[in-house]
C-alpha cells in the first residue's frame, strides 16, 4: 500500500502497510530524508522515518515492572535479548483520512504478547509547498494506567556540505562529541544542562514530609534508585551492595528507601531497604527526595542523570560515583571522607566517589550522616541554590528556543526577533 502527498516541489511517500513508515521525502529530485521509492522499500527500518511507540530504544531483556507488576514482551529483532522501539514500526496502519496534502494513519492495538496494554495511535502527515509536518497522538484505551513514550526515528541525508548544531547536557558528553566522527561536520557545539520543574522539585520541611509518607520523622532517611541493586552494566550494583554490607551504626539503622520497584523489603547486611513503586506524579515523587537526608547514585556508566538533578532541586545532598557528567552535577565536599576533594562549605552539594569502590561509598555515606545540623543545612541550601542557577527547565527551554530562533534568522538573513 502506497500513499503520496504533493505540494509545490515537495513529494512525500508513505507506506501504511510497512509500520506506517515514511518511504521518502523529496524536493523535486533531491531527497531531504533518506528516501527510497516506495515500491522498492522492503522493511520499515530502511525507511526515511518510522514511528516509535509505545516505547523507544530497547526494553532491557524484554521485561519491565509497572505499578508493582512484572511484564514481558516478545523478541522483535533478531540476535538480541531485548525488544526494540515498541510495536508501531512493525504493525500495518490503516488510512483514517486522506487528501492531496494531508494523510492520517491509525493503529488500534488491543494488547497482546508484544505489548500488554491496549491503545490507539494516530499519525498526522501534512505537506505544504515549503514545509512538512508530522504529529503523533497516543490514547490509552486500557482499563489501567500504562507507561508510554512516542516519537519517530528519522534519517537525514549526509551531504558534503552538511553541518550540525549539537547540544549536549554536560562537558563530559561534549568532549565525546569532539573526539567523535561527527566533529568535522559540527558547526556549533553547546552545553545546555537538563532542567526540572522547580515549582515541583523544591525543598520542604523534612519531618513533615516524612510523617506524610509514613516514615519515622526522628530517624535518618537515605534514598536510592531500586535498580542500583540490579546486576546491570551501567549500575555499580556490586560496589553498592558491598557498601551496604559494610555499613554499621546510624548509617545501617537509617530508613533506606529503594525507589522504583514495589515489593518486599530487602535485607543487605545490617541494612533493610524498603522498596517503593516509582511515582508517576512528579509532586508525589518529589516528596521522597524532600524526605531524604541524602540520595545515593552508584553507577559504572552514566551521562547526566535526571535523578541527581531532581534530588538537588529538593535540597537533598547527593552521593554519586565519578562517571560521565555526574562530577559536573555535584560539588563534591572536601570535608566528607571518601569524596573527591573539591568544594568548600559555601558551595558543596554532596560527595563524588570513585566508581567500583565500596569502601569509598561507605566513607561518604557515613561521613554525610555524621555531619552536624549546621553543615547539613548548608549542603541542602547549596543544592537548592545550584538547581535554581543551573537546572531550571524554563532556562533550559529558553536557551534552546533562543538558539533555534537565532539559527532560523541567520539562515533567512532576517533580523533576529525575540520569541514570545
Amino acid at each position: 500500500m502506497i500513499h503520496e502527498l504533493h505540494a509545490g516541489a515537495l513529494r512525500l511517500s508513505v507506506r501504511p502497510d510497512l509500520g506506517g513508515s515514511v518511504a521518502g521525502l523529496w524536493h523535486r529530485e533531491t531527497p531531504i530524508l533518506r528516501s527510497t521509492e516506495p515500491v522498492l522499500l522492503a522493511e520499515s527500518r530502511s525507511a526515511a522515518m518510522y514511528p516509535l511507540l509505545p516505547y523507544s530504544n530497547r526494553l532491557g531483556y524484554r521485561r519491565f515492572r509497572w505499578k508493582g507488576h512484572d511484564y514481558t514482551t516478545r523478541a522483535n529483532v533478531p540476535d538480541s535479548p531485548h525488544s526494540l522501539h515498541g510495536i508501531g514500526w512493525q504493525r500495518p496502519w490503516r488510512i483514517v483520512s486522506s487528501s492531496a496534502i494531508e494523510l492520517v494513519l491509525g493503529l488500534d492495538h488491543p494488547g497482546d504478547a508484544d505489548w500488554p496494554f491496549a491503545f490507539e495511535a494516530r499519525q498526522y502527515f501534512t505537506l505544504a509547498p515549503e514545509s512538512f509536518s508530522a504529529r503523533l497522538l497516543f490514547t490509552n484505551t486500557a482499563s489501567v494506567e500504562q507507561p508510554a513514550g512516542l516519537g519517530w526515528h528519522p534519517y537525514f541525508v549526509k551531504r558534503a556540505r552538511s553541518r550540525l548544531h549539537v547540544a549536549v547536557p554536560c562537558e563530559w558528553l561534549a568532549d565525546r562529541v569532539r573526539r567523535s566522527m561527527l566533529m568535522p561536520a559540527v558547526r556549533e557545539l553547546r552545553v545546555i544542562p537538563f532542567g526540572v520543574d522547580l515549582d515541583v522539585f523544591r525543598a520542604a520541611d523534612r519531618p513533615s514530609v516524612r510523617a506524610g509518607l509514613g516514615l519515622d520523622p526522628s530517624r535518618r532517611v537515605m534514598l536510592v534508585a531500586a535498580n542500583a541493586l540490579r546486576e546491570r552494566t551501567w549500575k555499580d550494583s556490586e560496589a553498592f551492595r558491598g557498601a551496604l554490607e559494610r555499613l554499621r551504626g546510624e548509617a545501617a539503622a537509617a530508613q533506606w528507601i529503594a525507589l522504583g520497584e514495589e515489593g518486599p523489603d530487602l535485607q543487605v547486611g545490617a541494612v533493610r531497604l524498603r522498596r517503593v513503586a516509582m511515582e508517576s506524579d512528579d509532586r508525589q515523587l518529589s516528596r521522597w527526595y524532600q524526605a531524604a537526608d541524602a540520595y545515593v547514585h552508584p553507577a559504572r556508566a552514566d551521562t547526566y542523570p535526571l535523578m541527581v538533578i531532581e534530588a538537588l532541586a529538593c535540597g537533598t545532598p547527593v552521593i554519586g560515583t565519578a562517571v560521565g557528567g555526574v562530577p559536573e552535577q555535584i560539588a563534591s565536599a572536601s570535608f566528607i571522607r571518601g569524596a573527591h576533594e573539591r568544594a568548600g562549605l559555601d558551595e558543596a552539594t554532596g560527595a563524588v566517589v570513585p566508581a567500583g569502590d565500596p569502601l569509598a561509598l561507605v566513607a561518604a555515606i557515613e561521613g554525610t550522616l555524621a555531619l552536624n545540623s549546621g553543615v547539613r543545612a548548608a549542603l541542602s541550601a547549596n543544592a537548592a541554590r545550584t538547581a535554581r542557577e543551573k537546572f531550571d527547565r524554563r532556562r533550559h527551554a529558553r536557551e534552546y528556543l533562543d538558539w533555534i530562533h537565532a539559527l532560523v534568522a541567520e539562515r533567512s538573513g532576517s533580523p533576529r526577533e525575540q520569541p514570545r
